[in-house]
């Protein structure tokens, strides 16, 4: 178009720069966010970004403003106040603050504390993986230490119940935040960890702030789970939350649903596996047959051999074929023995099976009931039996006895 002023990109950053330059506001801004990204240059220059959940915006901090401007030591995670001027990086485009200060904000004080617990607990040896016990392969029972309202429990069973169902669970409630959570927290690791029945322990809460994080920080919580003789799992805020728990714990888990995945196996992939070790078996048993009758017939093939040696040959090949069909028998005894050991548990935890037996199971709102007292009168209610169900509603609850509660179909 005739007249129309064409602008040079390098002369739109420089116009945009000084715009914001000029601007009264921006001139002189204190920022608060989380560090994130944060890169020290040989240099001496000091380039990162400052955070919150919806936005962020890039930095840099220059070496004669970080030598007198750097009120403390900064480091990823840290909330701080930045202070400076916002400008735009000519050459890239970039979007910046150009920092004359930074100092922690709220949670930078944590952050301090936090890596001063862990420095002392790592030099401790309270890390050392020598002291990390293995979780076992299949749980008598699983403990979790948690809110008894939060989510986390809820996730727990679920995804148990979904990979291994009537897996039992004890929940120690606890506080997780606030103003005694940690004593809580503790007093819930050491009642779990004096039960028998108990194999393997989460420890867990959802996500948050460091703020609110902070129990799992604390060093009587730490020692707790170090001293405990049961393993312990870890399972605190989202996959990219870290706390001195995790570090203490014999292992660590992103999320609490991942740590019941961690301490669960698969149902399913036991009665496969035990299909498949079968089958190794019997491949195993029938290639030895095969290759001790080749063996045999090896012996008693040496024709040219006198008749004495021909007959003392046959002899010790029936005897090694006397023993190898005992050693056999013995072997497939011994591993028909243990398959049915497998299928009788199996059967043993298999809900259906219990079902069989006489008894039922009711449920009230898609819940199991196990208690007559969780029920009141009018409540609809399922009751499940082995071979069907019937729709109730509760008459009467009472106290004591067999006879808990009366429904009418």
């Amino acid at each position: 178009m005739s007249g129309e002023y064409v602008l040079s990109v390098t002369q739109l950053n420089e116009y945009a720069a000084n715009l914001l330059r000029r601007d009264f506001l921006l001139k002189n801004v204190a920022v608060c966010g989380e560090v994130s990204g944060l890169k020290k240059h040989s240099s001496g220059h000091i380039y990162f970004s400052v955070k919150d959940e919806n936005a962020l915006v890039r930095c840099v901090m220059f070496k004669q403003d970080a030598l007198s401007g750097l009120k403390c030591s900064i480091a990823d995670g840290m909330f701080v106040t930045v202070r400076g001027y916002v400008t735009i990086y000519t050459r890239d485009g970039q979007f910046q603050i150009n920092a004359s200060s930074v100092e922690g904000a709220g949670n930078g004080e944590l952050y301090e504390r936090f890596l001063m617990l862990k420095s002392g607990l790592e030099k401790e040896g309270l890390f050392d993986r020598e002291h990390k016990k293995p979780l076992p392969f299949l749980p008598n029972c699983i403990g979790v230490v948690t809110s008894e309202t939060g989510a986390v429990i809820r996730d727990i069973r679920s995804v148990t119940q979904r990979r291994f169902p009537n897996m039992p669970i004890i929940l120690a409630p606890a506080k997780v935040q606030g103003d005694g959570a940690a004593k809580e927290i503790v007093e819930g690791i050491k009642k779990l960890d004096g039960m028998e029945e108990i194999d393997v322990i989460i420890v867990g809460r959802g996500g948050g702030s460091m703020e609110d994080l902070w129990t799992f920080n604390d060093e009587s919580v730490a020692r707790a789970i170090f001293e405990c003789k049961t393993p312990i799992v870890s399972a605190v805020g989202h996959e990219t939350d870290f706390t001195i728990a995790d570090f203490v714990a014999d292992l660590r888990a992103p999320t609490p649903s991942a740590a019941a995945e961690l301490c669960v196996p698969l149902y399913d992939g036991l009665t496969e596996r035990i299909e498949q070790q079968t089958e190794m078996l019997e491949r195993y048993c029938a290639a030895k047959l095969k290759s001790c009758e080749a063996e045999i017939r090896t012996l008693v093939g040496g024709v040219g051999q006198a008749v004495y040696s021909i007959d003392r040959e046959k002899q010790r090949a029936s005897y090694a074929v006397d023993e190898l069909k005992r050693a056999a028998q013995t072997k497939l005894d011994r591993e028909k023995a243990a398959f049915e050991r497998l299928i009788a548990e199996y059967n043993a935890l298999n809900p259906f099976g219990v079902l069989k037996r006489g008894y039922s199971i009711v449920r009230h709102n898609g819940m199991c009931v196990t208690d007559a007292l969780e029920l009141k009168e009018n409540d609809r209610i399922d009751i499940i039996m082995a071979n069907g169900g019937l729709e109730a509603v509760v008459a009467e609850v009472k106290r004591g006895g067999t006879n808990a509660e009366e429904a009418d179909v």
